[in-house]
């Protein structure tokens, strides 16, 4: 008798351990569907590409056709605002959002030499930059979500020069400008992923990686005589950054 009491308790406790466990399986998930918006900072950095040519197809009759120019480390901070969209099933989050960001990441270049009492700076500054993203993710529990994105991205970039080539200066400059300070509109891709947390029914904190590449825009065309002179500047960095969204 005692062995079947103890046969029909531990019965029961079984029972109620599966029923516990099917309740925890079948959890509803929640429900990330909607509108949000919020605020975001972080960190930029990479490299900035400037390729040059130069052509003189009469140069020593068998002409010339050179391939140069300089790759500049830039880095800086960004901050902004960010808003989207999402539509839930079951696990699976898909979605659309956009940021905008003020920006001064950039890159510097110093050049100079005593001998010749010369110098040479410039670099490019990202002004401001946005995209616009699509967005698919998972659930990895119910409050986290985790996703990769891409898109478009634009944004603004000012690039100045100065060229101080002491007696050189009046002969450059009337091919060459000895300075220049241009602000040039961009346009490309961005794509990444991060992670989203639920705070609150409201509040969510998200960290997300973006790799983005605003292209290319011309610096220099000149044409002289025949020969050729070309500068571009190729701006792409790496982001990383956090942010507070409140859903609607």
């Amino acid at each position: 008798m005692k062995k079947t009491f103890l046969l029909a308790g531990a019965a029961i406790l079984f029972a109620a351990g599966a029923a516990q466990a099917a309740d925890i399986v079948d959890a509803p998930v929640s429900d990330w569907s909607g509108f949000y918006a919020g605020i975001n900072a972080g960190y930029g950095g990479g490299t900035f590409d400037y390729p040059a040519n130069l052509s003189i197809p009469e140069f020593r009759e068998t002409g010339l056709d050179y391939d140069f120019g300089a790759d500049i480390t830039a880095s800086g901070f960004f901050g902004g605002l960010q808003a989207g969209w999402n539509y839930q099933i079951d696990n699976i989050v898909l979605g659309v959002e956009g940021d905008i960001n003020l920006s001064n990441i950039e890159s510097e270049l110093e050049l100079y030499s005593d001998t010749a009492s010369a110098s040479i700076s410039g670099g490019s500054e990202v002004d401001w930059y946005g995209t616009a993203r699509l967005r698919a993710g998972f659930l990895a529990t119910p409050d986290l979500l985790l996703y990769a994105t891409g898109g478009l991205a634009w944004g603004s970039v000012t690039a100045q020069y100065d060229l101080d080539l002491n007696q050189f200066n009046q002969l450059v400059g009337e091919f060459i400008p000895t300075s220049d300070d241009t602000s040039e509109s961009h346009m490309g891709w961005t794509v990444g992923g991060g992670l989203e947390y639920s705070i609150t029914e409201s509040l969510s904190l998200k960290t997300e990686y973006l790799y983005v590449d605003l292209g290319s825009s011309e610096l220099l065309d000149l044409n002289f005589e025949g020969a050729s002179l070309t500068w571009d500047q190729d701006i792409s960095f790496h982001t990383v950054k956090a942010g507070l969204n409140y859903h609607f």
